[in-house]
This record gives structure tokens, C-alpha cells and sequence, in this order.
């Protein structure tokens, strides 16, 4: 069964297999979505047909690939994903987040003990 999202409550369900499948296939999805609208452009389908048309050509490219039928993640969850990632974006942009400048993600900060850092266990 198909569903149009994929809820947090259903993902418990998942066995340890389907969540990392369901991970790598959502980032996927996030990489090829900033293909298509990179930059700190603001991304609406409600007034503009061409982003539409480009979400409903991605949405079924990246069914064929990204679909997990066990989990119901179809074209419409895929879809759906990609509407919230867009929500996100433009919600992080009206907040001053500049997408084109690179970022790298935050170290963690090393644990002090008797004033002398130590070595992480991983």
C-alpha cells in the first residue's frame, strides 16, 4: 500500500534494514532536488507551472529509483518530500541562511577532563 507520507509513528515498525534504506534513499532525493533549485531562489508551485511541472517529472524520475514498496514509499511520499524540503528551504532563507556560500559541519568540541583533552573512543 502506497502512501502519500511517511509518518514518524510508522517508521518504529521499520526494521533496522528499511530505516537505512529509507535514509539513503531520502538523501537522495534532497541531493537531486538541490540539483534542480540550488541557490537562495525561494521555490513555489502554487504560482509558478514550470517549478510544478519540474516536481512532478522529479517526483516520477525518482520513483523509479527511490520507491520502497515495502514501507509504501512511492511517488506520492517522494513527492510529498519534496514539497516539505522546499517549505524548509524557504523558511531557512527568510531567516538569513545563504545556501551558496559552502558550509561544513560543526567538530565536536573535545572533553576536557583534569585540564587535559581527551581522545574520543570513536
Amino acid at each position: 500500500q502506497w502512501k502519500k507520507k511517511v509518518k514518524k509513528s510508522d517508521q518504529g515498525k521499520w526494521s533496522e534494514c528499511n530505516k537505512n534504506l529509507y535514509r539513503t534513499k531520502i538523501a537522495v532525493v534532497r541531493r537531486e532536488v538541490g540539483k534542480i533549485w540550488p541557490g537562495n531562489q525561494k521555490i513555489y508551485f502554487k504560482q509558478n507551472q514550470a517549478n510544478l511541472l519540474k516536481l512532478e517529472e522529479l517526483a516520477s524520475r525518482l520513483a523509479d529509483t527511490c520507491s520502497i514498496p515495502e514501507i509504501g514509499f512511492g511517488r506520492e511520499a517522494i513527492r510529498s518530500h519534496i514539497l516539505q524540503w522546499s517549505q524548509e528551504k524557504n523558511r531557512r532563507i527568510a531567516d538569513g541562511y545563504d545556501f551558496e556560500v559552502e558550509h561544513t559541519r560543526a567538530k565536536r568540541a573535545k572533553k576536557v577532563r583534569h585540564g587535559k583533552p581527551t581522545k574520543h573512543k570513536y
